[in-house]
């Protein structure tokens, strides 16, 4: 899949986007999270499939799935999504990850937000800042988004970079409060083009920054949130697109 290949066209979802709205059914599945109830056939068909399959049909099918029900949940979230994906990818190509470690990026950035399709409207959509209680069920969202990848039979290195996405460098971060390198590289580049990304983008709480701003952020953030060393390729990547963009303005 290019950079520039449309993920989902409104023919290929049209008839999720026609359905009833969806909640979670936590009677059904265990640990209080649960993936919306018309996911159900989806896991039941995928039982038989090997993990280690992830490129088959089977699995680029439950990721437009996915990807479906997160544009109807949210369309600003699911533009979020699409964006993040490729800044991971652009800074991926740029680190010369390998093909697989590429692959399995690209889908955990798609998919790394889909545990919010648990949480509610009111909830995903508050034109507020959030309450200490409310950003605390929303931090579920990881572990929500890994359980359901492990319900859809996703590939383990998929569900454990949505579960690792909001670690920190330093160790303050979520759900484990893993250190350094001990959090997977694809994670920790998540996190950093997650950031940027809600840093330049609109929210009812919060003027946009600018992108010079938010890699200044990033910047100063470095060694705490993030990796510095990618922080440092990230910044650089930016600096190159902009300065090329200017060249080719001005021609």
């Amino acid at each position: 899949m290019s950079l520039t290949e449309p993920l989902i066209s409104p023919m290929a979802c049209s008839h999720l986007l026609e359905m009833p709205p969806f909640s979670a059914d936590t009677r059904s599945f265990p640990e209080q999270v649960a993936p919306v109830a018309f996911l159900k056939p989806f896991i039941v068909s995928l039982k038989s499939v090997p993990s280690s399959d992830w490129a088959k049909p089977s699995h680029r099918a439950v990721t437009v799935i996915l990807l479906c029900l997160l544009r109807r949940k949210c369309p600003s979230l699911y533009q979020h999504c699409l964006r993040v994906r490729r800044s991971s990818l652009l800074l991926a190509e740029h680190l010369l990850l390998s093909p697989e470690e590429k692959a399995f990026l690209e889908t955990a950035a798609l998919l790394h937000d889909i545990g919010k399709i648990a949480l509610p409207d009111a909830l995903l959509q508050k034109p507020e800042r959030l309450t200490q209680e409310e950003f605390e069920h929303v931090k579920q969202h990881s572990i929500s988004g890994a359980r359901i990848l492990s319900w859809m039979k996703m590939p383990d290195p998929i569900t454990t970079l949505v579960y690792h996405h909001h670690e920190c460098w330093d160790g303050s971060g979520y759900p484990d409060g893993l250190v350094g390198d001990a959090i997977p590289l694809g994670a920790r580049i998540i996190t950093l083009t997650d950031a940027f990304d809600v840093m330049i983008s609109f929210r009812p709480y919060q003027v946009p920054r600018t992108p010079l701003q938010a890699l200044e952020e990033l910047q100063r953030c470095s060694g705490e949130q993030f990796d510095p060393s990618l922080v440092n390729h990230f910044c650089h990547l930016k600096s190159t697109i902009s300065h090329r963009q200017m060249q080719s303005t001005s021609t």
